[in-house]
């Protein structure tokens, strides 16, 4: 049915394919974790630094 270079390029271009996908999936895997995490490791940051500076006092 298919030829040999036909073939190879379709398996190229689902590789590519895939490869992309996954790449955007683990990017906005990131994205997402990052805006769900931003805010309370901001506020541990804050508490954080503040124990700190207490215990350094």
């Amino acid at each position: 049915m298919f030829t040999t270079e036909h073939s190879y390029f379709l398996s190229v271009f689902y590789f590519n394919l895939l490869h992309s996908f996954r790449l955007f999936f683990v990017i906005l895997q990131s994205f997402i974790s990052r805006q769900a995490h931003n805010k309370p490791t901001f506020k541990k940051k804050i508490l954080t630094g503040k124990e700190t500076k207490m215990k350094g006092q």
